[in-house]
């Protein structure tokens, strides 16, 4: 074999082993040895070959197989859409489409950008740089991401609206504020004895509010964690409530009471009637989505991966949110502070909850849907659990705060 002859055998050896082009992606192995996927592709995969996935023959991303665009259809950002109407990426590049109008994208009801479908933020949400994102003046919760959190775990700490906070070694969050962990009156509903919480009911240690404990004095008793005297205000004397020894009307929703009883401090949310704590229909409460737990043994994917995409809509009334998609995942966390309503709203309609797989290719599908009644006790407890939602119980479990 002749000199000349054996280099241009190699070169073309070596153009028939992978070499890609100057972008290094299209018509190239995913890698040598290695099967395309999401792991090595940011385009899309046709046999082992990733492609840029931007050509209406091979259209896709995130490592997903190719696909070829229909007649009447153009390969946009990795998705086949249809180019036949009046707006699309190539006509309306700075704004969104909504419908076969081309917008500007800067609304909260229609947001977008890149001639792609507008949307419409969240509640909790504001439309900024042509982006939904988490805004200060509707997150009762912080923002972390772009998401309103619900502001209640030591992970991401706050409230209105603020960037949230990780609390750090011995701290804790408390009422959405990153506090110390010794007792005080954040984290203690009796009294503090030193650094000890105590129930607050002994004559001894007397007290609530997470104050400073009282001894109580000779002749007195701790009632409710009151130190009362009865020969100066009790049931005998007092029609409304009493505050140590002084009688109070106990109308207020500081000093709420009757009969001669110790006064109570009425919790958020609550107004005193009647000398009795209780339910304010009109006081505000947020609607926070935890956590799920879906049935494992179904796949939901078929492509790459089995477990779902999950995001979770709520509607309470006429007032509607959604979660952010989680990809991948059967137990997805979410933490989300999505819209507040009135305590009536709530205690009228309940939750109606669905649950769903985002998909890419195929529309959304419906992993599960429920209706959830709340009454008052759950309400001021703060939230609870959805359990086995929708007809096949592929939701196991769906869990939900209430903040106020």
């Amino acid at each position: 074999m002749s000199r000349t002859i054996l280099p241009l055998i190699l070169f073309t050896s070596l153009l028939s082993n992978g070499c890609s082009d100057e972008d290094g992606n299209n018509g190239s192995s995913a890698e040598a040895g290695g099967l395309c996927g999401p792991a090595n592709c940011a385009g899309c995969c046709q046999g082992n070959q990733c492609l840029k996935g931007d050509d209406n023959g091979a259209c896709g991303t995130t490592g997903f197989p190719c696909v070829q665009c229909q007649q009447g259809e153009v390969c946009a950002q990795g998705q086949c859409i249809t180019a036949s109407g009046k707006c699309n990426p190539q006509n309306c590049a700075t704004g969104c489409c909504q419908g076969d109008s081309c917008l500007p994208g800067d609304q909260k009801d229609s947001c977008g950008k890149g001639g792609q479908p507008c949307v419409a933020c969240a509640a909790s949400q504001k439309c900024e740089d042509q982006s939904c994102g988490c805004s200060a003046d509707d997150c009762k919760g912080c923002c972390e991401g772009g998401i309103c959190r619900s502001g209640l775990v030591d992970e991401a700490c706050g409230k209105g609206g603020q960037p949230c906070q990780e609390c750090g070694p011995g701290t804790a969050c408390v009422l959405s504020e990153c506090v110390s962990q010794s007792c005080n009156a954040t984290n203690c509903n009796g009294c503090c004895s030193g650094a000890a919480c105590k129930p607050g009911t002994d004559v001894t240690d007397c007290g609530q509010g997470g104050e400073t404990c009282k001894a109580c004095k000779a002749g007195e008793t701790c009632s409710q964690a009151t130190c009362v005297n009865a020969s100066q205000c009790g049931p005998g004397s007092c029609n409304g409530c009493c505050m140590g020894s002084q009688c109070l009307s106990g109308q207020s929703a500081s000093a709420c009471g009757s009969g001669g009883q110790p006064c109570q401090s009425c919790s958020s949310g609550q107004i005193c009637s009647s000398g009795a704590c209780q339910l304010d229909p009109s006081s505000s409460w947020g609607i926070v989505i935890t956590k799920a737990d879906i049935d494992s043994s179904k796949s939901w994917d078929t492509l790459v991966y089995t477990e779902p995409d999950p995001y979770v809509t709520v509607t309470v009334g006429s007032t509607s949110g959604s979660t952010s998609v989680i990809n991948n995942t059967y137990t997805p966390q979410w933490d989300e502070y999505l819209f507040s309503v009135p305590a009536s709203e709530i205690l009228k309609n309940g939750l109606s909850v669905e649950v769903y797989d985002d998909d890419v290719v195929t529309a959304d599908q419906l992993m599960g849907a429920c209706s959830v009644t709340v009454p008052e006790s759950v309400l001021l407890a703060g939230g609870g659990v959805a359990k086995d939602c929708g007809t096949a119980g592929d939701v196991k479990e769906l869990h939900f705060q209430f903040t106020n």
